[in-house]
Formats: structure tokens, sequence, C-alpha cells
């Protein structure tokens, strides 16, 4: 593993300790707020703890990961994504890695200027569907070797991780929500018209509302706030229909305070990225 973690340190990457056969940062540590590519602390962790698994900080080197699982029976995100793929075409050659339980995650760089938050179901409008077995991972996650009870996270198809591609602009302004610009540039004629549009589908997320837990209805508000600063909705058209749907379709509401800390902090990470 230390060996390992080296190669990693070398190639400009932060790296953090799990706790041996298992996904879990250490107890006490700060998990993916720990990574560094600091040498000396590096190797101080794997000498004092050898069998440690590897954990990425992605953020510091500009990184996303498409984490495809198919862990629930009645979903597949390799069957989604493969419908994401005839919609805007397939990735690009990347470094990819099988996970334990048979899922695989893509590694991508992100284009200058764009900033990515953390997704769960991603593509869920797109597909029509409100859970897709897809996530965006864009703060830290396990790297090969490391092992778990299910087995271990591994390199495909020969390649390696400086072989991590730029994400491909229909990517990125699909993951934003901007589908209709992705369309015009990137669909296949035959395709623009596939399934159910975007903006229908994400009025159905809108009405549905957040999934329960207070950390899932800010997640939710958030990323609800972004999809409609992508695609220019006016910062007074998005706060108000935040509050509509708070009040009226979450089964339990957030207070005022909390939709406006996170509505201000999306705006203000929006316009700072440029978008």
């Amino acid at each position: 593993m230390i060996e390992q973690v080296r190669k990693y340190q070398k190639l400009g990457l932060h790296i953090y300790p799990l706790v041996p056969g298992t996904k879990i940062p250490f107890k006490g540590s700060n998990g993916f707020y720990d990574g560094t590519n600091d040498l000396q602390q590096l190797n101080k962790w794997w000498i004092d703890n050898p069998k440690a698994n590897i954990g990425l900080y992605l953020e510091p080197s500009r990184l996303m990961v498409i984490d495809v699982d198919r862990h629930e029976k009645e979903t597949d995100g390799v069957e989604n994504i493969k419908r994401v793929w005839n919609r805007f075409g397939s990735f690009p050659p990347t470094y990819i890695e099988k996970t334990p339980r048979n899922g695989v995650h893509f590694f991508f760089k992100l284009p200058d200027g764009v900033e990515m938050e953390q997704q769960q179901d991603a593509f869920n409008a797109l597909l029509g569907k409100e859970k897709t077995g897809i996530d965006i991972i864009t703060h830290g996650i396990p790297i090969a070797p490391t092992t778990t009870t299910h087995g271990v996270y591994s390199a495909l198809d020969g390649k390696y991780i400086e072989q991590v591609a730029t994400a491909p602009n229909w990517l990125i302004q699909a993951l934003q929500g901007n589908v209709k610009s992705a369309e015009i540039a990137n669909y296949p004629k035959h395709a623009r018209t596939t399934g159910k549009k975007y903006t229908g589908a994400f009025l159905d997320e809108l009405v549905h509302g957040a999934p329960k837990g207070e950390g899932s209805r800010n997640d939710w508000i958030m990323r609800q706030t972004s999809k409609m600063l992508a695609v220019g909705a006016d910062l007074d058209t998005i706060y108000q229909l935040l509050l509509v749907v708070n009040d009226n379709f979450m089964e339990k509401p957030l207070k005022i305070s909390e939709i406006n800390a996170t509505f201000k902090s999306r705006v203000k990470k929006h316009t700072k990225g440029g978008h």
C-alpha cells in the first residue's frame, strides 16, 4: 500500500487513509479533508498502519468521479448510463476502476472554470427516474488497490490514473441541468426528441419534493437551485419558486433561514464560476 501511496503522491494527488478492509476513515480523523500530498505525512500514516486502504481527495486535483452502481434490484446504474450515452454519445477514453460490488468509477478532470457539486441519482430529470444508480463524487473516494470485504478496487482497460480525460462539454451541461444547450450541441438529430422533456421532468421533480432527512432536504434545495441557475432563470424567479416548493411540496418544510443560506451560497458560487 505504501508504495502505491508514494506513486500517487508523485502524481500530485492528495491522499488520506481508510480503515483496513473498509471505505471508512479512521476514527478521530477528518476523512477526505485530511487528504494531503505531503510525503512525510503520508509515510507516517502508512508506516503506522501498513494495511490502511487509500482514499483520494478529488477536489484539490479538480477531479470528479461518475459512480455507476447496481446495488439495488430495481435500479441498474449501468443500464441507465447506457441510456445517457444513447442520447449524448459515450464517454471519451479515461481512467476507470471496477468497484468491489461490480460497479464502475469513471474519473474525469473538470474543465477550467467549472465547479461541480456532489449529486445522488444524477441524470434523474433527464431519465425521468427518481433513482438512477449514478452518483457524482467530487470530495473523497476509495481508490485502487483498496480492498473491502466485497472485493478490490481495480483499474480497467489497462489504464493508469494519469490518463484521466477532461469531462466532455455535454456531460458538464447535462449534470448542471442545461440539457437544452447540450441537445443543440451534441444530440444526434434522431435523438433530440427522445423521452420526457427536461422541463417536464424537472417540474415533476420539484412537485415530488425532497427525500426524507434534514440533510437530504438541504442538499435537494441546493441541487434544484443549481439547476435553475444553470438554465439562466432570474434570481427572483428561482427564490420565489423555492419558497413555493418548500411551503407546499416538502413533507417537512425547511426554515426560511436555511433556504436563504443555501440560495445565497449557490448564487455566490455560480457567479464566481462565471456561469
